[in-house]
């Protein structure tokens, strides 16, 4: 699915070190957007999943507020395995600086949802329960928690925000183990399935509201187009439902 060409591009940097990262922005098209996407891994989102395509027809069938949608690059290829694995100023930067840049760019906007989508997903979890007061709800769509035997949420505090809702899914089929993932060897040793099991189980005696969903497929567009159709139906129209 093509990318959109009335995407504006720009860049967010850290006011603190030298990092920084490409962002695309859905212009606002006719009413000022009180409802924040980001999106990260852009390439993913914006190609296979054809983000726009969902957002938009969710607008003009007017069963969504506005949502200003953003979508967040990485610089090369590798840099997914470092930025979505617990890089710290990638965390900083979407959580602080990136947040800073839409409430610039859209001053309506009142709440903030993050998503994202394999190892994407989990660095939208990373971020979201690291700044949980900054984000009114978390996407993850297959979350990579099988990473490191599923380790990530060991040490994490509890929820200071009252019930932050989470949406997590995984295919049926996901049952790949003990397998290496290119450019960087990242090692999986764990299922999909496993990790996503054990680790919503884990998020949600710390006051998580998660909501985790099996599908029929595995790595598929279709299943993951699907799914974000009914994740943010569920996650925004809470959010929704909160501002008014």
């Amino acid at each position: 699915m093509p990318v959109s060409k009335a995407l504006a591009e720009l860049f967010v940097r850290s006011r603190t070190i030298p990092f920084e990262r490409k962002v695309r922005t859905v212009p606002a098209i006719t009413m000022r957007p009180n409802l924040s996407v980001i999106f990260l891994n852009a390439k993913l989102y914006l190609g296979r999943v054809g983000v726009t395509a969902v957002v938009g027809e969710f607008r003009w069938k007017g069963i969504r507020p506005p949502i200003a949608s953003v979508f967040v690059s990485n610089n090369v290829v590798a840099a997914r395995h470092v930025d979505f694995t617990c890089q710290r100023d990638y965390l900083a930067l979407v959580a602080k600086y990136l947040i800073l840049c839409v409430r610039e760019r859209h001053p309506s906007v009142r709440e903030v949802v993050l998503a994202g989508l394999s190892l994407s997903g989990l660095a939208a979890v990373l971020v979201a329960t690291q700044f949980s007061l900054r984000f009114a709800a978390v996407i993850c769509q297959l979350p990579s928690f099988r990473r490191e035997n599923g380790r990530f949420f060991m040490g994490l505090s509890p929820c200071i925000k009252s019930d932050q809702k989470l949406w997590s899914c995984v295919g049926d089929r996901e049952t790949k183990a003990n397998v290496s993932h290119p450019p960087t060897g990242l090692f999986q040793v764990m299922t999909q399935i496993e990790g996503c099991d054990a680790d919503c189980a884990a998020l949600r005696p710390d006051g998580y509201d998660v909501r985790d969903r099996k599908y029929s497929g595995d790595h598929d567009p279709i299943c993951w187009r699907e799914d974000l159709q009914l994740a943010l139906s569920w996650d925004c129209r809470n959010c929704y439902t909160e501002m008014t």
